[in-house]
């Protein structure tokens, strides 16, 4: 994953140098040895040989100081030469250069995003997660209501291990526009990248949902209230539990503190209330999602694969779930498992059901009868018979597609 955020820098500068450089005042000064040393710097950075570039950017600083625009540039490339753990002199002052150069960059652009990026990248390279942080977090002080400063972020704490600081992000991000599918698409591959399966399926629901009619996400939104109410409450119990039996509190403050806990219970439904409040709720969920579902069929060809697309995503976490959870009932009991089998079988079958040349429902489709094995071995032999028909079905229509491509692709070339 940071090689991907690096890869995204690289083009960020790369286009930065196309797009804003050949017009900037501080590039049309008279010194022509300077500018000619600044272009081969510039196409040797687009061919992403960094270290020949850093070199021709020093000479062109050196001929010309007043060229510190360059100072980015040159920082960049040696943050692309700096190999995080290897520990070398020459890595060493990589990172150094990198720094210094880009810090340079920070005093002339004090609030370009290009800057403040690679900085907080450099930092993350070099392990410290404090300046990195410090960084990423002005480009979303910068750009509050931009989706891409929460991704970038979010991608940030993710790769060091603070998922709670990540997930924080990505609700922000929902947060900022809770109709947009895309927030939860991002947020569904995130929770299933670290196998937090039942969110992941929730994520996946409430996108399918944005994407079919975004009023239904309200009832969402009363579900979650009242499972958040429920977690409020099992926390109020247990602090209660564990005040009462602390021998340690004195007795007037025991009952002080008793007292302001079962008084803020007031506010909130008993146990068995919220469980019957969710299960109401569920239902008219249950019927507002049908009733969108139905309009389906009246879709463009071209829609009608966007949600096949959609609903095979969600199988392929149901699949994950089961295949990636050990058979032990302890940890995962078997009807557990058969309900999140059914969860794969039920959107595999709609994403087939609304476009049936959508080859790769049919795939999992065979996984997940291959995963009913769990539940019931005594019928594997017909589970893996199934497993081999969704198989053939699989290939039968892939090949059919790729030879369809293949005919298309053809006539283009007669055309021309």
């Amino acid at each position: 994953m940071k090689k991907l955020l690096y890869s995204v820098l690289i083009l960020i500068i790369a286009m930065f140098l196309l797009s804003g450089v050949s017009g900037c005042k501080k590039l049309t000064v008279s010194n022509l040895s300077a500018n000619k040393h600044l272009r081969e710097a510039n196409k040797l950075y687009a061919q992403e040989k960094f270290r020949k570039a850093s070199e021709e950017y020093e000479i062109a600083l050196e001929k010309n100081p007043e060229l510190d625009v360059a100072y980015l540039y040159v920082g960049t490339c040696y943050s692309m030469l700096y190999k995080p753990g290897k520990e070398t002199e020459r890595n060493l002052e990589y990172s150094e250069k990198a720094v210094k150069y880009l810090q340079m960059a920070e005093e002339v652009f004090p609030e370009d995003d290009h800057v403040i990026i690679a900085l907080g990248s450099i930092f993350d390279k070099i392990g410290n997660f404090e300046e990195a942080e410090k960084y990423f977090l002005k480009i979303l002080e910068k750009s509050s209501d931009s989706p891409k400063s929460f991704y970038t972020l979010a991608n940030f704490y993710s790769q060091n291990g603070k998922f709670e600081k990540a997930n924080e992000m990505y609700e922000k991000r929902i947060e900022l526009e809770p109709t947009n599918p895309s927030g939860y698409h991002y947020y569904a591959v995130y929770l299933q990248n670290y196998r937090a399966w039942d969110k992941a399926i929730a994520a996946h629901n409430k996108r399918i949902v944005a994407m079919m009619d975004p009023t239904i996400l309200d009832s969402y939104s009363d579900i979650d209230k009242v499972n958040a109410d429920i977690k409020r409450v099992q926390d109020i119990n247990k602090y209660i539990r564990n005040v009462d039996g602390n021998k340690a509190i004195p007795a007037a403050q025991k009952k002080e503190l008793l007292a302001e806990k079962r008084e803020e219970l007031k506010n909130y439904p008993t146990l068995e209330e919220a469980i019957d409040l969710i299960a109401e709720k569920e239902l008219v969920l249950k019927s507002l999602v049908d009733e969108a579902e139905k309009k389906l069929v009246d879709l463009s060809e071209e829609k009608k694969l966007e949600f096949a697309e959609a609903y095979y995503s969600l199988g392929v976490v149901a699949w994950n779930k089961s295949y990636q959870t050990p058979v032990d009932d302890d940890i995962f009991p078997k009807e557990d498992r058969k309900k999140a089998i059914d969860i794969g079988f039920a959107a595999l079958e709609k994403a087939m059901n609304l476009s049936p040349e959508y080859p790769n429902p049919y795939s999992y489709m065979g996984l997940l009868w291959r995963e009913m094995i769990k539940i019931d071995p005594s019928k594997s032999a017909e589970f893996v018979k199934k497993n081999n028909e969704y198989n053939k079905k699989f290939k039968d229509i892939y090949v059919k597609k790729r030879k369809r491509e293949e005919y298309l692709k053809e006539l283009e070339e007669l055309e021309k």
